[in-house]
């Protein structure tokens, strides 16, 4: 195949049909890869240890840190609930706006690192980029 290419001519139906039916097919199929990513980061956290482990005499809640390198336990649920998407046209963001969930990802001189973004992502991926395949392929019927 070598020394072969093809070329694409968008005539202005085309780039109409790339717009009303392509654009939105696509952001639809974002949306559920976004779910899917959400979802799994949300039920992550406390599963591999850490959170509230009992309480003290005056009724506060003990926390227990989860092992570094781990998913991070569960405090308050703050950081979980905080979990949010964005899709716009082909683009899509999937975070939080809570200070410490970059410290939780990342570490610090003063906290080891219990990545909860990547590693989420990292083991839905193909089931989240099934969602968007299948979504797409349903919009485009």
């Amino acid at each position: 195949m070598a020394g072969r290419s093809t070329e694409i001519i968008l005539t202005d139906n085309s780039q109409e049909w790339l717009r009303s039916v392509l654009a939105p097919a696509l952001e639809a199929g974002l949306e559920a890869y976004a779910i899917d990513v959400q979802t799994e980061i949300m039920s992550n956290f406390g599963s591999e240890g850490g959170g509230v482990v009992g309480q003290t005499s005056t009724g506060r809640n003990i926390y227990q840190a989860a092992p570094p390198g781990k998913y991070p336990g569960v405090r308050s649920g703050r950081l979980r609930n905080s979990i949010t998407y964005e899709v716009d046209g082909t683009e899509a963001a999937i975070g939080t706006n809570v200070y410490y969930g970059r410290i939780l990802e990342f570490g610090n001189n003063r906290v080891a690192a219990r990545p909860w973004l990547a590693r989420s992502h990292t083991s839905i991926a193909s089931k989240a980029f099934e969602s968007f395949s299948t979504t797409v392929r349903e919009k485009l019927r």
